[in-house]
């Protein structure tokens, strides 16, 4: 019987160190956090150049240019009609 409680005590406390010992290897919820993290900070920026890129390419398309050139002389127009009629 002792020798029965003896082995399950020693069983016992090796699985523990064995525990105590594979935590200490593994980075801690800190870690985690900071490659958590990085790693949305990465794809934050990630997100925002495509983004950025995409409403440049808009800007510098012809349909765009071509739509702020009609946009500028109806412009012109609706105040040159309205410079005469006020006059």
């Amino acid at each position: 019987m002792k020798l029965l409680l003896s082995v399950a005590v020693l069983l016992v406390a090796l699985t523990v160190m064995a525990d105590y010992a594979s935590a200490e290897e593994s980075p801690g919820v800190g870690e985690h956090l900071k490659k958590f993290g990085h790693k949305v900070k990465e794809i934050a920026s990630d997100i925002g150049d495509k983004t950025k890129k995409a409403f440049q390419g808009l800007h510098d398309s012809e349909g765009a240019k071509k739509m702020r050139n009609w946009l500028s002389d109806a412009g012109q127009k609706l105040k040159d009609v309205l410079n005469i009629k006020s006059k």
